[in-house]
């Protein structure tokens, strides 16, 4: 068995490395448009439809929120309505 010994010159050595490069390059390209794509039209979806996503937690506080809100007025309107018949009286 004979074994020969080549040498690299810098064209050989440019060419592989940038087989390597492209390849890396590729792999990252295409991670990256799925990314922007995805983020791309989640923000044109939200936009059109004016969606907000939220957690079930924020909407169970908004709506507490909002009980709190109504109960707290109708009992104000109970008190301003007693008010109003005290004068009424006098």
């Amino acid at each position: 068995m004979e074994f020969k010994r080549s040498r690299y010159n810098i064209i050989d050595v440019l060419s592989e490395v940038g087989s390597l490069y492209n390849s890396v390059y590729l792999g990252g390209y295409i991670f990256t448009m799925t990314f922007s794509y995805n983020l791309m039209m989640s923000s044109i979806i939200r936009k059109l439809y004016a969606f907000n996503a939220r957690f079930a937690s924020e909407i169970k506080e908004k709506k507490k929120k909002k009980h709190n809100v109504k109960t707290q007025n109708s009992e104000n309107n109970r008190a301003d309505s007693g008010d109003d018949d005290e004068n009424d009286l006098h």
